[in-house]
């Protein structure tokens, strides 16, 4: 881990002003930086540069970022495409499936559909997913997180955490970027990652949508993600630099 090589690197950057971004996409921040520093797309669940992680966001401190992704463990396969099928709300387009487009938090249950809804509930050994019926009843408990597999993904993916914050502005049809600050944050520990669970900084969000492949309607799982407010990144990772 070398945050000085990172620092030198983002000052650089900076120093060019607003920059076109590389796509049109909500992700076109990110990928403009990190192709700046030559930084291929990571999906290994590494850190992604010198040990560190890096998350571009907008200067709104209300805003969420993704820390990590990591299904649930279930011997029944993808189980957050079950559920997204049994209980979730109808697509605008092909209201025949369900899709689930929504997060869960532990400090209260709320309603990912008409007719269902979902919290987390933390013992000591797993962050567990609880689905519940209108009328309360507990119809589903198929997901969980062990604390364990949780604390092997945060090493290898944000022990170090580098968030920059961008300003965004469109001129014509395409998006540019600047880049204002960065600020370099180490993770405290996992007690307090599952304390902030609990009292709902972190979030966890799923989106399984649908994709039509040649006439044929699918499930598609963009990923299970645990997030949280900008504002609220120093209650769980300590800055250094």
């Amino acid at each position: 881990m070398n945050t000085q090589i990172l620092l030198t690197e983002f000052e650089k950057v900076k120093r060019k002003g607003f920059i076109k971004t590389i796509n049109q996409n909500d992700n076109g921040v990110g990928r403009t930086f990190e192709e700046l520093l030559g930084i291929r797309e990571n999906t290994f669940g590494y850190a992604d540069y010198y040990g560190i992680e890096i998350k571009c966001t907008s200067n709104n401190e209300e805003r969420f970022i993704t820390l990590f992704s990591l299904e649930p463990e279930s011997l029944n396969g993808n189980v957050i495409t079950k559920i997204a099928i049994s209980y979730g709300y109808k697509d605008k387009k092909y209201n025949e499936y369900n899709v689930l487009n929504t997060f869960v938090n532990a400090n209260k249950t709320k309603y990912i559909s008409l007719d269902y809804k979902a919290t987390l509930y933390i013992d000591s050994k797993r962050i567990n997913l609880l689905v519940y019926d209108k009328y309360e009843f507990l119809v589903d408990y198929s997901a969980a997180w062990t604390i364990e597999r949780l604390f092997e993904k945060i090493i290898n993916k944000c022990m170090y955490l580098a968030v920059i914050k961008s300003t965004r502005k469109k001129f014509g049809n395409c998006y540019y970027v600047r880049y204002d600050s960065i600020n370099i944050y180490k993770f405290k520990n996992i007690d307090i990652f599952i304390k902030a669970i609990e009292k709902g900084i972190i979030i966890i969000s799923f989106k399984i949508s649908l994709r039509n492949k040649k006439g044929t309607i699918c499930h598609h799982n963009h990923g299970t993600s645990f997030m949280i407010k900008n504002k609220d990144i120093p209650k769980v990772f300590e800055k250094i630099s």
